[in-house]
Formats: structure tokens, C-alpha cells, sequence
């Protein structure tokens, strides 16, 4: 069970970080040729650089790989796999040290929740591996021992065989593990021979075994390489002498809380943890025996790795990170658990003594043997109860420390790793063909390579191995070669203390370019900032050839004198339109611009919406009469039909999306998108390979022989009442000949029985001339049901009459993704109404009453402000809009608000049976209200077609469509 709660931990988000820098360096050795893998070097553009981490795990993860990928999950996998194994390890060796099996449950039980374990389990480095080549070789130096060696014979066993074998394993894999040979050393010497003449010690196998660890120790250290630029670990890059307090604080702390905590919040646990450390270190002593060899061994396996790592970095500095004393950590979880026994066992001893003397003084006359025997059969299960909640209690600090830093690891961005991802998918949504990337430094090629988009073409500055002045020259020329070749340059800097320290390629990309957009990514080990640069900047010179002239007034003061678009597109691809913007005077309200691509239905087939140029160009900071050029994507959508097509063009305000009225140059106006220019999709010349869709998740399902399903893009969360919007994407395998019909079903899984709500979505796949490889898109919007519980619901699809070929034949229906449903706050209090009124909306909504605030007597344009009550009286399949009018006595309307109830937040999609609802609503009186009476009226109407809902009285009786209420004058 601990073994199944610790691959749990380990597997539980595994890929949901990036690959971090040097988890690239992994993926880059790995994927290498075996040869190449031996001979330790990464190629850094076309220098050779040496890399010091031995070639092991290389090798297993080079085998890895060919059988499972090279995905986040695979390359992570097997870091996994060998802390799992040394879980295992680790009983066996407690039990052989202590000959104690609660003691060693103990120590699997804390190294299976320890996030320091956790975290490096999931790290594609070679410190799980490393760990678990260390304590088999210590078990097996231990087991060894047990058969007292006395001579040189005895290095021929078995268990001295897998030490050896263990040792060279742990040199192979991690270039400082040589910090375990002292510790080894002194093993050889604490169980080695035990006779009692010096010179008999001297002359025992383990002595000159010890002497030799010794040995390899100082000639390791001899030979340490000096200078920073001979080490090509990048995790040294900038390495610093630690002080050895500080070395030992921090190795601490991560032992004990993990690396996802801050030391000022959890030092009180970590001296907690020191303190049991010690009761479990000092309980091993045995005084009448005189025997403190368990102790010795502890202290040794903790603190001399990190004194020969202190040692070494007197010459060169080593430490960087806890993570290179990993193999030192099971001397702290061992000794933790005696800890833990120990004060468990004594104090159960002491609670259930006092126990016992007080019934055996209250029984002692009426003992019998079967009244012994039956009392020692209870003190025995009460001591073993007992035993295990004090066995909790004394844990808990550790536990407590697991929880918060676990629940760091998982769930807060802060320790995340470097989000390498979040820069990918950016550029992905974003790329066009002609796009060209800049990366600074060239120590993040591997990062790169792993995550750039499929087509990007890219290469990194400064060149290396170059001298000064030639290197300046080149890089020059890649940058202007850039400029002159692209029509947008991508400018990806990933900050480390090595690349470009004087910023010379900055300098150079605003030389001959300007930046319009940057964006900021989340990164705790360097900095990722990615920049968008056009030639010579965005500002226009005056007498600039415009492709075609136009005159589009947007509002007051923007106006678009032109622009160039291309003619015909590709599915599932974008290009740029450019627009050339000019104010008339300066607008302080930011916009943003939306391009879409509509066929002759007015169907939307691709739509980007963006600020003009970019966020670093705001409008606001545009100068009047000043010719700007914008370089605004069109995409066309991968499931558009060939033929022809409109791109349309609305402008509209960032806050609140209101549209500004565009005048046309013929005078007419519109507040709708308007045609801008005609555009032709053209059926690529060989179909499209799905795997190159930007889309959310890729799939391949055949459906019978007509259509594969590839893919879909979903939104991931949704409300009860909402719709999930999603496209699904099939390609046409062999034509049936007509379209085929399918649905769309949401439901909770199988195994909640209990929950049962579902909706049903029909859609239309037309397949009217399409032919064999073109992709075939459908938009639908999958309704989650008013009263849907929170939690996981599955999406579900079926095509009529073709069923999907998976490996469950028998299943007629896909389950292809999943949505999380929000909780809603619901309430079926019945609050205080100021005006009572009860009347019903059909048979789906009761009206309850209202609360009305407006001067007395009424005036034009003064305010009215009501609250309106409402009950849900069953689930509704619409989101109805709510009017609210101010009418005269022939039904005129001098003041109104029509909105969704709430504001949208809650459409009557969302109500359940029950629930009660207050909604406020304001309008003005309207200045040309004329003296007399008038009332309020409200209701309900369906916004498509404007119908109303029928309303009712009290008794039942039809009223019409109004619920009518409050007599206002205007004197």
C-alpha cells in the first residue's frame, strides 16, 4: 500500500510542468546516438561542449525513449521508476540496520510522502537513479560486513560483488556522487573487523578497503577541473562557495519540508525534525554494550557527504542545489523513523503501565490464569492502538510539512517550473509561415528544439566559438538577414548568467527594427520574455505607397486609409493583413480590432481579434495625423470549404466591447463588421497531416471507413446553464456520398450513477464536395444542464450509423474529453420583500415580488431603480432576457432596461426548481415624459424571436404577457 501511495505522488501531474533547461539537456543526450551518449559532449550551435554528468542514465533513458517517446511523461518516467525502486530498497536496508520492521515501514512510510522524493521523481535528471544506485550499494557493503570479513577471500562474494558493481553504477551516473566514498570508508571501519589488536585491524580487507575509498576521494578532488569553463554542467553555471552552515540549513530543509517551501515559514518544523532526527540517532546507542555503531553510521551517512562536497569546493565550487547531496537523504528518513518509534514506544510503555497497575490493584484477589491471560490479550491490542496514534501525533509535523509542500509542488505556479509550454502554445496560435525566431542564449538551443512549433524557423545569437569582431559581424547579419527575409521577427531571450551579459543582440534587433509586442512568461530559473520586431518600425513616411486606398472612419478620429491583404489562403493557416492606420486627434480609449473570414451565409470560417500593431503601441500613445502600419493576422479555420470568401473587419472598444459606427466612403454607416477584402481558400495540394493542426488535443479515430476524427478544441470549465463551445475536427477518409449526422452528449462517468444530468447536442457533418484528406469542421455548443452538480462530466460522441473503431468495438460512442462544472452558490431562502406579488411566467418561473426606488412625486429624467424577485419553478432549456418599461396609460414607453438576469452571470439556463433570485435593474425617466400616470411593467422574452412568456396571476388566471404594477405620477 505504500508502494501504490508513493507511485500515486510520483505520477500525479508528472508532465503537467515544462521541461525545465536541463531537463532539455537530458532529452538532447538521450535522443543522441549511443556513441555520442558515451563521449559526453552537447552540441551548442556547432561547438562541442563537454558535459560532466556520466553517461548511465543517459543510456537508460536513451532506451527509454525508443520504447516510449520522448513526451514530458516518458522522459520523466523513469526518474519515477527508480524512486519507486528505492522505496522498495529502503526496507531491507532499515530492517538490516535495525532489526525493526515497524521502524523500517516507518522509513518507506516518510521517503514515500517526502516531497523532496516527489519532486526529483519527477525530474528527467539523473538524482532518482543516482539515490537508488547509492542505497543498493549500501545494503549491500552492509550485508557484506554481516559475514565478518576477514580476509581477502571474502571480496569474492556475492554481496560484495553487487557493492562494487552498485558503486560504479553511482560514479557513472552522477559526477558527485563521489561524495559517498568517505561515508563508505567509514562503514568499512564502524562493521568492519572487530579484533582487538590494531595491527590485526590494519591488516583486515575492510581497512584497505576504507583506506583505498580514501584514496579515490583525494585523487578525485586533485583532479577537479579549476575553471568555470570547463565544466559543461549547466547546473553549475555560476556556482558559488556556500558556507557549510548554510549548506547543511538548506540540505535540511529539503530533506525535511521539500524544495517547494520557504525556509522562514517552516523553520519551526524543521528544528521539530532536527530534535526527532536526534532522539532516533541517540536511541541506537546501547550503553551496557557499549555499542554506537547504528549512531556512528547515521551521522556519517548524513554529514560526511556533505563535508567531502564542502571539501572539494575549496578547490572548485560544487554546491548548488540539495539536490547534490541527494544520496546523503536516507540517513535522515531512517533516522527519523527511529526517532519516531522511539518516543512512540516509550511513551505508549509508560501510559499503558499506569493502565495496568491500576486494574491489576483493583482485580488483584480475583485473578485467575484465564483472567491474566485475557487482561494481557487486551493490554496488548490497547498498546498496539496506542502505539499508532502516538506513532501520528509525533509525525505530525512531518506531516504537516509533506501537506504544505506538496500542496505547493501541485498546485501553486510559484514553484513551478520554467513554463517553456506557456511560450510554445503562444507562438503556435500565433505563427505564420514567413514568421522568423531570434533566441538569446544559445545555452537554450536544446529548450527550443524540444518546444518550438513544428515549421518555426529559428536560430540562436551570439555565434559561438567565433572571435570578437567576426562574431560581431555575423551577428549583424543574422539580424538584418531576419529583417529583410521575414515580415515578423520573434525575439525570445531566456536569461541566464551565460548568452548575451551586454545585451549586444538586444541592441542590434532595435538598430534595425522596433518592437511592438512583448510578453512575460513564468520562470523561477531564468527569465522568458518574448518580443515581436517589424523592419524599420511601425511609423510610415509621408508619401507611402499604399496597395489599396480606402477611407473607413471608425468613430470620431480613427480612419483607415488602406490596407493589403492576400488574395487566397489555405485551410487551418494565417497570413497578415496590413492596415494603415492614421487619428485624427489623439484617443485616449484602448481598441482592439477583429478580422474575420465569412463565406457567403455570413459564416464565420477563422476570426483573430488583437490591439492594433501590439501592446506596446497602444492607441493612446498614436500621434495625430501620423500613418501607422498594423500587421493584423486573418486565419482562416482548418475545417473551411475551398471557394470563396469575405474578410470582414470590426473595430471596438476594450472595455465592454462596444463597437465603434464605421462611416464608409460612400457616407453609409454601419456598427456590424463590414467587408473589407475578398479572399479565395484554395484545397492545399496534398492533404493536410492532422498531427500539424493548431488545435487544443489531437486524435485519430477512424469512424467505419468515411471520416477520422483528429481533434477537437474545447474550453475546459463551465457553469451549470453555460454552453461548452467546441469544434470538432474530422478528415474525409472515403466520401460516403451524403452527410452524415451525429451528436454531441455531456454526462457525468459511468460510475456515478447517482448523477444524472446530461445534455444532447445534434450536428451536421457536410460532406458535399469534399474529397479524401480534407479536414471537415463542426462548431457546436454542448449545454450543460441548470441544476448539473459540480464536478468532472464526460463529452461523448456518436456518428449515426458508424461506431468508433477503438478497443472498446462494443462502445457506439467516443468519450473524448472531459469539462469540470463549477459549483454555483445557490439559495432557496425566501428573503423580506418590500412588495409581495405572486404571479407565474408560464409554467417556469414565479414572480415574487419587488422593491422600488424613485422620487415621489416622479420628474423626467430622474432615476428608477427596482429589485425584482424571482423563483426557478423547473429547469429551462433558454436564457431569457428580463424588460423592465415606465408606460403611459396607452402603453408608450418612457424609460426601459432589458438585460439577462444578474447581468448574464446567472441566465435562466443556470436556475434550478427552488431557487430564488433578486436582480436589480435602472433606467431614466425620459425627458419627454409628459404630466400623468404611469406603471411599471416586467416579463420575460426569448432574445432570438423577441417572444414573450405568457404571465399569470395569483389564482392562475392568463394576464397576458406583462406582470403590471405601481402607480407613479409625473405632476
Amino acid at each position: 500500500m505504500l508502494l501504490l501511495l508513493a507511485w500515486g505522488l510520483r505520477l500525479y501531474h508528472l508532465d503537467a510542468m515544462s521541461l525545465w533547461w536541463d531537463e532539455s539537456l537530458s532529452w538532447d543526450r538521450a535522443v543522441n546516438a549511443i556513441p555520442n551518449i558515451l563521449a559526453n559532449t552537447i552540441q551548442i550551435q556547432n561547438v562541442a561542449t563537454r558535459d560532466l554528468h556520466p553517461p548511465l542514465y543517459f543510456l537508460l533513458l536513451h532506451f527509454s525513449v525508443l520504447v516510449a517517446g520522448a513526451t514530458e511523461f516518458a522522459l520523466r518516467f523513469l526518474s519515477a521508476f527508480a524512486n519507486l525502486l528505492t522505496l522498495a530498497m529502503l526496507y531491507p536496508l532499515t530492517r538490516l540496520l535495525s532489526n525493526n520492521k515497524l521502524v523500517a515501514l516507518l522509513t518507506v512510510f516518510f521517503a514515500a510522502l517526502a516531497p523532496f522524493y516527489v519532486w526529483y521523481a519527477q525530474e528527467a535528471r539523473p538524482y532518482a537513479l543516482v539515490l537508488l544506485w547509492s542505497v543498493l550499494a549500501v545494503y549491500a557493503l552492509l550485508r557484506w560486513l554481516k559475514t565478518n570479513p576477514r580476509t581477502w577471500r571474502a571480496v569474492g562474494s556475492r554481496w560484495f560483488g553487487v557493492f562494487g558493481l552498485s558503486v560504479a553504477a553511482t560514479l557513472a551516473t552522477h559526477y558527485l556522487s563521489f561524495v559517498l566514498l568517505p561515508f563508505f570508508a567509514a562503514t568499512l571501519v564502524i562493521f568492519g573487523d572487530n579484533a582487538r589488536l590494531w595491527r590485526a585491524r590494519l591488516a583486515s580487507p575492510t581497512t584497505a578497503l576504507a583506506g583505498l575509498m580514501l584514496l579515490g576521494l583525494a585523487a578525485i578532488l586533485i583532479t577537479l577541473p579549476r575553471g568555470q569553463q570547463d565544466l559543461a554542467s549547466w547546473d553549475q553555471v555560476g556556482a558559488t562557495f556556500v558556507p557549510l552552515f548554510i549548506m547543511l540549513r538548506d540540505v535540511w530543509n529539503s530533506f525535511a519540508i521539500g524544495v517547494t517551501g520557504k525556509l522562514d515559514e517552516v523553520a519551526l518544523l524543521d528544528l521539530v525534525l532536527v530534535a526527532l532526527w536526534l532522539v532516533g540517532v541517540f536511541s541506537t546507542i546501547r550503553v551496557k554494550s557499549r555499542d554506537a555503531r547504528a549512531a556512528l553510521f547515521l551521522a556519517t551517512y548524513l554529514f560526511l557527504p556533505a563535508l567531502a562536497l564542502h571539501l572539494g569546493s575549496y578547490l572548485r565550487p560544487l554546491y548548488l542545489n540539495s539536490r547534490h547531496l541527494i544520496t546523503a537523504s536516507p540517513a535522515f528518513y531512517i533516522g527519523l523513523a527511529v526517532g519516531v518509534d522511539a518516543l512512540a514506544r516509550r511513551l505508549t510503555l509508560h501510559s499503558i503501565q499506569g493502565r495496568q497497575f491500576d486494574v491489576l490493584r483493583l482485580n488483584v484477589k480475583r485473578q485467575t490464569s484465564n483472567v491474566k491471560r485475557e487482561m494481557s490479550n487486551v493490554m496488548r491490542e490497547t498498546s498496539n492502538v496506542m502505539y499508532a496514534l502516538i506513532v501520528l501525533f509525533v509525525a505530525l509535523p512531518f506531516l504537516l510539512g509533506t501537506i504544505y509542500s506538496l500542496s505547493n509542488l501541485y498546485f501553486d505556479a510559484t514553484y513551478a517550473k520554467d513554463d517553456h509550454k506557456a511560450w510554445s502554445q503562444f507562438l503556435r496560435e500565433r505563427l505564420r509561415a514567413d514568421d522568423y525566431l531570434l533566441l538569446v542564449a544559445p545555452q537554450a538551443e536544446k529548450i527550443v528544439e524540444y518546444y518550438a512549433p513544428d515549421g518555426l524557423q529559428w536560430e540562436s545569437l551570439p555565434h559561438l566559438g567565433q572571435t570578437q569582431d567576426w562574431q560581431q559581424f555575423l551577428d549583424r547579419e543574422s539580424v538584418v538577414q531576419a529583417y529583410r527575409k521575414h515580415g515578423r521577427v520573434w525575439f525570445l531571450e531566456i536569461h541566464q548568467p551565460v548568452g548575451d551579459p551586454k545585451y549586444a543582440i538586444n541592441n542590434l534587433m532595435r538598430k534595425y527594427g522596433e518592437s511592438v509586442d512583448i510578453v512575460y512568461f513564468p520562470a523561477i530559473a531564468s527569465r522568458i520574455i518574448l518580443q515581436q520586431f517589424v523592419y524599420r518600425g511601425v511609423k510610415q513616411k509621408r508619401g507611402v505607397v499604399i496597395p489599396q486606398p480606402t477611407q473607413i472612419m471608425f468613430g470620431d478620429h480613427l480612419q483607415v486609409r488602406g490596407y493589403d491583404a492576400p488574395r487566397q489562403m489555405e485551410p487551418g493557416t494565417r497570413a497578415a493583413v496590413k492596415l494603415y492606420w492614421r487619428l485624427s486627434q489623439r484617443m485616449p480609449n484602448a481598441i482592439s480590432v477583429s478580422l474575420r473570414v465569412t463565406d457567403e451565409n455570413g459564416k464565420v470560417w477563422g476570426q483573430w481579434d488583437a490591439p492594433p500593431i501590439g501592446n506596446l503601441y497602444p492607441v493612446s500613445k498614436w500621434r495625430a495625423q501620423t500613418l501607422y502600419l498594423d500587421q493584423h493576422d486573418v486565419v482562416v479555420d482548418p475545417g473551411a470549404p475551398p471557394g470563396k470568401y469575405k474578410i470582414e473587419m470590426n473595430v471596438y472598444y476594450a472595455a465592454g466591447h462596444e463597437p465603434l459606427t464605421a462611416r464608409l466612403a460612400d457616407g453609409s454607416e454601419s456598427a456590424k463588421s463590414i467587408p473589407l477584402a475578398d479572399l479565395v481558400v484554395t484545397r492545399p495540394p496534398t492533404p493536410r497531416d492532422p498531427r500539424t493542426l493548431v488545435i487544443d488535443q489531437h486524435a485519430n479515430v477512424p469512424f467505419g471507413s468515411a471520416v477520422n476524427f483528429v481533434g477537437f478544441d474545447q474550453e475546459s470549465r463551465a457553469s451549470p446553464g453555460s454552453a461548452i463551445p467546441l469544434s470538432l475536427y474530422f478528415q474525409v477518409v472515403q466520401n460516403p456520398g451524403h452527410d452524415l449526422t451525429g451528436k454531441v452528449e455531456l454526462a457525468a462517468p459511468g460510475w456515478q450513477f447517482w448523477n444524472r444530468a446530461q445534455s444532447s447536442t445534434p450536428f451536421t457533418l457536410e460532406l458535399a464536395n469534399r474529397q479524401a484528406g480534407d479536414i471537415v469542421q463542426v462548431n457546436v455548443g454542448a449545454p450543460v444542464p441548470g441544476d448539473a452538480a459540480a464536478g468532472l462530466y464526460d463529452l461523448r460522441l456518436t456518428l449515426d450509423g458508424l461506431g468508433p473503431q477503438t478497443t472498446l468495438s462494443w462502445d457506439k460512442a467516443l468519450t473524448f474529453g472531459s469539462a469540470t462544472v463549477d459549483a454555483l452558490t445557490r439559495s432557496t431562502d425566501l428573503p423580506s420583500i418590500a412588495h409581495p406579488l405572486n404571479a407565474r411566467l408560464g409554467d417556469q418561473i414565479e414572480f415574487l415580488g419587488y422593491e422600488l426606488n424613485a422620487p415621489d412625486p416622479l420628474r423626467p429624467g430622474a432615476q428608477v431603480k427596482l429589485k425584482l424577485y424571482w423563483r426557478a419553478l423547473k429547469t429551462m432549456d433558454t436564457s431569457y432576457k428580463v424588460f423592465t418599461h415606465l408606460i403611459n396609460s396607452q402603453n408608450q414607453i418612457f424609460g426601459q432596461q432589458d438585460k439577462e438576469p444578474l447581468d448574464g452571470a446567472r441566465p435562466t439556463t443556470s436556475w434550478a426548481p427552488g431557487e430564488i433570485f433578486s436582480d436589480t435593474y435602472e433606467f431614466e425617466v425620459a425627458p419627454n415624459a409628459q404630466p400623468g400616470t404611469y406603471q411599471i411593467e416586467i416579463g420575460m422574452y426569448h432574445p432570438a424571436d423577441f417572444t414573450r412568456l405568457p404571465t399569470f396571476d395569483a389564482n392562475g388566471n392568463p394576464s397576458g404577457d406583462r406582470i403590471l404594477f405601481e402607480e407613479l405620477r409625473i405632476p
